[in-house]
């Protein structure tokens, strides 16, 4: 029982010292990424089935959102309940459709300046998304921009 005391106390010791090793809150790893804001392959098009319009924010440290308008009153809402950066410069989400309560965890790459999703996999393991490509298509995913 000491044991566990004493290491609990270095652990939270380490952690106020060097807070990088801590857990990053959701909010920080979609912030740090730079996904916040509106998106889109075409920003100065308006959004069209062809031209997604990509909202991402983050309500709190625990959760975000992303609304995504395909342009006519056409949207998608999804809850994002994680969110965690990884060494390679991508961010790794777990997103809730808010339509159906269909979950689905997205890998989302940031490469010169642009958003690309490069896998999107349900909670029963059927991938959407592979490689960049759509599977039911192998039509690449598009790169958006950071819209102004």
């Amino acid at each position: 029982m000491k044991n566990s005391c004493v290491r609990g106390i270095v652990l939270a010791g380490i952690m106020i010292v060097h807070p990088a090793l801590a857990a990053e809150s959701l909010k920080a790893a979609m912030t740090q990424f730079g996904l916040i804001g509106e998106w889109a392959e075409h920003c100065s098009q308006r959004p069209s089935k062809n031209n997604a319009h990509s909202h991402w924010s983050a309500n709190s440290d625990t959760k975000g959102a992303l609304l995504t308008d395909f342009g006519g009153g056409q949207t998608m809402r999804y809850e994002i309940d994680a969110a965690e950066r990884d060494n390679a410069g991508h961010i790794k989400l777990q997103l809730v459709n808010l339509a159906d309560s269909a979950q689905l965890a997205l890998l989302v790459e940031m490469r010169d300046g642009k958003t690309r999703t490069l896998s999107s996999v349900s909670r029963d393991g059927t991938a959407l998304i592979k490689d960049g490509k759509m599977v039911a298509t192998g039509a690449d995913t598009v790169s958006q921009e950071r819209c102004k």
